[in-house]
């Protein structure tokens, strides 16, 4: 009996019997040799099993139905749960038993009723080390019975890193219950297993806490760097067509919103009553997104009626109306932004420009060369130096356009080649069109 296969009352202690207690109970090693006592209990190997299996249960109080009449007399009673304490019961399969001996306290709980019609919920919790790992992991089975009269089985495991103040009060429970200590107090070794069980699960909420947080200062950081090329028209395309698309889906969300809520709670309403994926508002917005993104189970509603029609008016309005419409929002705000970004047909290079900068700096701290007078550096004419030479140039006489031939004049010392003066003049042109698109970019951030 597998743990999905939970159907029914029966199959809870069949599993519990034929499946749990062979797993969790090991006495002996993959050879069907006996293992020592201290080593019993390992699940998988290397998984040490502590204390015992924690199995509680909830059962709902009785209660007088309340229908009137024949209906009464057919089903007089009903179960609620009342906030009792005798409404919760709690086992406890110790390590240190063997298996037959286990199997019979089993069998001995059964007649009792331990599981019966006015079960509610039964936990199933047992908590594991693994030395090589240096880690815990909480294994918790729940199973839930619904008024509908089926079970839904659910499986959670919750690992987290050993801590060393924790280490001596999980050693400790697991010592108290080990073969030979002669501990027979049950109520003693229940309450340190939930205690155990409680720690480990705030210890797991906590990391999983911190895992957010970091999630969060990562992200963070990645909008940060995002934010620095706002300098640049290349590299801040991306960030602005974001931003520039998001005004614009402010609308587009509400009108969005409206139209998949309503075919949410339509389709809970028609289908809710015959197929699990719309039984709830949370089942049916989850049957709905996977509908876009073709990830749903037609076959599960087909032999519905108004099924077909419900799932093709679905597509035409959402998929194929709203998505198309946010993708056409995005790209008109990218071509937007591209536009803005290339009208000036210039490629800036940022990193040629950070080189050029960074060798005039050597340059006036004579790390390369101590001869200030060299004027080509890199294929152009050293940028700072050609910006002195203007400055003190201009003082005489006005300068209203840069040529090749003003270009030589202003350093008749120097042989400069033809290539050097277009590249030259090339710099020169690409830092204007930088100043101009930085200009226009801030002007329009002011505006709006």
């Amino acid at each position: 009996m597998k743990f999905y296969n939970i159907g029914q009352l029966s199959d809870v202690f069949d599993y519990i019997t034929n499946t749990l207690v062979p797993t969790v109970f090991v006495t002996q090693d993959q050879n069907g040799v006996d293992l020592p006592i201290e080593d019993w209990a390992r699940i998988a190997l290397f998984n040490k099993a502590l204390g015992g299996v924690l199995i509680e249960v909830y059962s709902k109080s009785t209660t007088e139905c309340p229908a009137d009449g024949s209906l009464y007399k057919l089903y007089p009673t009903c179960h609620e749960y009342q906030g009792l304490d005798s409404e919760y019961n709690s086992y406890l399969l110790d390590f240190s038993v063997d298996p037959n001996d286990t199997l019979a306290s089993l069998a001995e709980w059964k007649t009792k009723n331990w599981i019966d019609a006015s079960t509610g919920e039964v936990l199933i919790s047992v908590v594991t080390y693994n030395g090589e790992l240096e880690g815990y992991v909480v294994t918790k089975l729940t199973l839930e019975f619904h008024l509908g009269g089926f079970i839904t089985p659910k499986a959670s495991f919750t690992p987290t890193i050993s801590i060393p103040d924790f280490q001596d009060s999980l050693w400790s429970l697991s010592d108290s219950t080990s073969p030979g200590s002669g501990s027979t107090d049950d109520a003693l070794t229940k309450k340190g297993l939930n205690t155990a069980i409680n720690t480990l699960w705030d210890i797991a909420y906590y990391t999983a806490a911190l895992r957010v947080i970091g999630a969060v200062v990562i992200a963070l950081i990645g909008l940060q760097i995002l934010d620095r090329f706002h300098f640049h028209p290349q590299l801040n395309i991306l960030t602005r067509t974001v931003a520039n698309a998001l005004r614009q889906f402010r609308s587009f969300f509400v009108v969005f919103f409206v139209i998949f809520s309503s075919f949410t709670i339509i389709g809970c309403m028609i289908f809710g009553d015959r197929a699990k994926e719309f039984s709830s508002l949370d089942n049916a917005m989850a049957s709905c997104i996977n509908v876009l993104f073709n990830a749903f189970d037609f076959d599960s509603i087909k032999d519905l009626r108004f099924s077909v029609a419900f799932y093709w008016i679905y597509m035409i309005v959402v998929s194929l109306v709203l998505m198309n419409m946010m993708l056409a929002i995005v790209l008109d705000a990218y071509e937007q932004v591209s536009s803005d970004s290339y009208k000036l047909e210039v490629s800036v290079s940022l990193s040629s420009r950070i080189q050029t900068i960074c060798w005039d700096l050597l340059f006036e701290l004579q790390f390369l060369y101590p001869d200030q007078d060299i004027a080509v550096s890199r294929g152009k004419i050293r940028s700072r130096l050609l910006e002195m030479v203007l400055k003190e140039k201009m003082k005489d006489t006005s300068i209203e356009s840069l040529t090749p031939q003003t270009l030589r004049n202003l350093f008749p010392k120097t042989d400069i080649r033809d290539e050097e003066i277009v590249a030259t003049l090339h710099f020169i042109e690409h830092g204007i069109a930088v100043q101009k698109v930085l200009t226009a970019n801030e002007t329009q951030l002011n505006e709006k």
